[in-house]
């Protein structure tokens, strides 16, 4: 909800041609969602048992989530920059731009890797492996596409 305010503040600054507002909002709303996101990845890392008992009883399913809820929270922040970045995009239009880095992103991140991580039989560490490497693919070049054609320094 957060990012998606950034999408129509973003739409709004651009249409007032208003570079400096879109830049802003770009810092506050990343700097925001990453504290948030880190916030929240800090506290479900210190609830980290209570969650999978809370959730599970099998033994063997609570040794397969605790094996891996790590890389799932480690996710977070990655998607708050990429999350940040998808809607203050969309709000200024960028739409291919978008579509194509989820098609390379697709193609030249997750399933290279999943094959990748498959062939080293990792199991569920291939999945959120290869998830870790999309999201840090796409947060990467959104991020820097952004910077790069909408950065704003003062006169």
């Amino acid at each position: 909800g957060y990012c998606n305010a950034g999408n129509a503040l973003a739409g709004k600054f651009k249409g007032q041609n208003n570079p400096s507002a879109l830049w802003n909002l770009s810092k506050v709303i990343s700097i925001n969602s990453v504290k948030l996101a880190t916030g929240l990845m800090l506290f479900l890392f210190l609830s980290y048992y209570f969650i999978g008992i809370l959730f599970f009883e099998n033994e063997k399913t609570l040794s397969l989530f605790y094996e891996v809820y790590w890389m799932v929270l480690l996710t977070l922040p990655l998607m708050a920059i990429a999350f940040t970045y998808d809607e203050l995009l969309k709000g200024v239009g960028q739409m291919s731009f978008l579509r194509n880095t989820l098609l390379l992103a697709t193609f030249l991140g997750f399933v290279p890797l999943i094959y990748f991580m498959d062939s080293l039989d990792l199991k569920m560490f291939s999945i959120w492996g290869a998830f870790i490497g999309w999201m840090g693919f796409r947060a990467f070049r959104l991020s820097r596409y952004f910077k790069k054609n909408y950065h704003y320094k003062l006169p």
